[in-house]
């Protein structure tokens, strides 16, 4: 005798979409909200908008979330519908990681930390678009 309900195999990618989509939205629209066409060129701009877009990422009730904090909640309520070798999360996880890493220290950051950090953004909102993409098939 089975343990649980039968889910099937359309409802596992539904789950999945609708996963990737929240992550999408909660995560990847905000690590570029306030990003323009063309990296500013003074760093105290730049240092001010990955301020915003990646310490406070999301607000709610008046509290802030950073990137990190936004993609450990999701990664806690939602990993568990895509394969452990997921290569877009797999990429996501350790651009966090390195994220994690550089936040604490972004009032001190020289030029080239800022500019990684904006790298970093580009490619946690891409890889939230890639699987969402990934996702629907």
């Amino acid at each position: 005798m089975r343990a649980g309900p039968i889910v099937s195999g359309m409802e596992r990618r539904g789950r999945r979409r609708a996963a990737a989509l929240r992550l999408k939205h909660d995560l990847g629209k905000y690590v570029r909200f306030s990003a323009p066409a063309k990296r500013e060129a003074d760093v105290e701009a730049l240092r001010a908008r990955l301020r915003a877009d990646l310490l406070e990422t999301r607000r709610s009730g008046g509290a802030a979330r950073s990137a990190v904090d936004v993609f450990r909640e999701w990664e806690a309520e939602e990993r568990g519908h895509f394969a452990t070798d997921e290569p877009d999360l797999e990429t996501l996880a350790r651009a966090v990681s390195r994220l994690e890493q550089l936040l604490p220290t972004l009032p001190g950051l020289d030029e080239r930390r800022l500019v990684e950090l904006d790298e970093l953004s580009l490619e946690i909102a891409r890889r939230c678009r890639s699987l969402v993409l990934r996702s629907s098939t």
